[in-house]
């Protein structure tokens, strides 16, 4: 796999047969300024690889597209050289090639814009080439008020975003990219763990609504009084107790205490204010389901949370869009170290 080198400027663009002669769009009238042209080039110039399977179609249906036909990975979080989909009701929608990713959760965007007619050769005309940082929450840059993002379609020739560095902890909401910082982490600690992505998905759902996936909150932002961290124990000491020294905002101890209760058999258990009273799967069976998505946030609000309130469908719509966020995130190897051969099948005769 090569270094990714993020392109910050029109250089070596004009007269490049990813932009032009090798480019469908440029072969059909439709070449640069156009930003469908132009995302198509940059995908194919960074991995070389003639992208046969990418739309041609307007830059709105991209998406759903790759989404229905399954043949790039797609998702909500921001890859180098992933392309970043727009939709815009009533017109063609935009997209546009992610060039860097900023430690605010922000990025980079390179973009072209279709416009007519070509001022000169080579074009230095308007909508051309231009680089905007996109948002870290809406996903978009100043100038798309109207635009909705879509999703990311990701280039299998480039690393998927890499990891943040910390849990962000704190006894306060936490903004949607900050949850989305902390649920990167979670999916890498369950899910090097042989965790499936949507029990994963299915928890952060319900840690959403408890605590905006924070691990440092309290209960209605009161210290040491009712619930705590990620999913609210109650009394907190339930939690602080069980690891003792280092306790408070402290997200990987979180996640360990939820690998022991369902290892040990705890805290999932039959609810009778719930619409199934039994639970259908264990905690454990749960780790690794891949059923829906949403029936898996389900199970986790009755069987291991326990509200009062057991009708939330809240959280299993935020379920799905944990998923979706997840999608082309991969988390690190397994933990566990590799067995050691014994002994006694070195001394095997053969």
């Amino acid at each position: 796999m090569a270094e990714f080198t993020p392109r910050l400027n029109s250089h070596g663009i004009y007269l490049s047969k990813y932009y032009y002669d090798d480019n469908p769009f440029y072969q059909s009238g439709y070449g640069l300024p156009n930003c469908t042209c132009y995302a198509w080039g940059r995908f194919y110039e960074i991995s070389n690889v003639y992208p046969s399977t990418l739309s041609l179609n307007d830059a709105g249906q991209w998406f759903p597209e790759t989404v229905s036909e399954g043949v790039y990975n797609t998702g909500q979080t921001p890859a180098l050289g992933a392309i970043a989909c727009y939709s815009k009701a009533g017109a063609a929608g935009h997209v546009a090639i992610v060039e860097q990713i900023h430690d605010d959760g922000s990025f980079t965007i390179s973009q072209s814009g279709y416009y007519r007619p070509i001022a000169s050769y080579p074009p230095d005309t308007h909508n051309y080439f231009w680089t905007d940082v996109c948002d870290a929450n809406t996903k978009k840059s100043s100038w798309m008020g109207s635009y909705d993002f879509q999703g990311f379609i990701y280039n299998s020739e480039q690393p998927v975003t890499p990891l943040p560095k910390d849990w962000i902890a704190k006894n306060a909401y936490l903004s949607r990219a900050e949850m989305e910082n902390n649920v990167l982490l979670a999916w890498d600690y369950f899910g090097s763990r042989g965790w499936s992505r949507e029990a994963v998905s299915a928890m952060a759902g319900n840690w959403e609504t408890e605590s905006t996936v924070n691990p440092g909150i309290w209960e209605s932002l009161i210290e040491y009084g009712g619930g705590y961290g990620l999913v609210q124990w109650t009394p907190y000491t339930k939690y602080s107790e069980w690891v003792g020294a280092g306790w408070e905002n402290n997200g990987n101890k979180q996640c360990e205490r939820i690998i022991y209760e369902m290892e040990n058999g705890l805290q999932w258990f039959r609810n009778p204010e719930a619409p199934i009273v039994e639970p259908p799967i264990s905690f454990k069976e749960f780790s690794t389901s891949t059923i829906d998505v949403g029936t898996l946030a389900n199970y986790f609000l009755w069987y291991y949370e326990h509200p009062a309130v057991t009708i939330q469908s809240a959280r299993a719509e935020q379920a799905k869009k944990w998923y979706d966020f997840l999608g082309g995130v991969n988390p690190s190897p397994p933990t566990t170290k590799r067995k050691k051969m014994p002994l006694w099948m070195y001394l095997r005769y053969f």
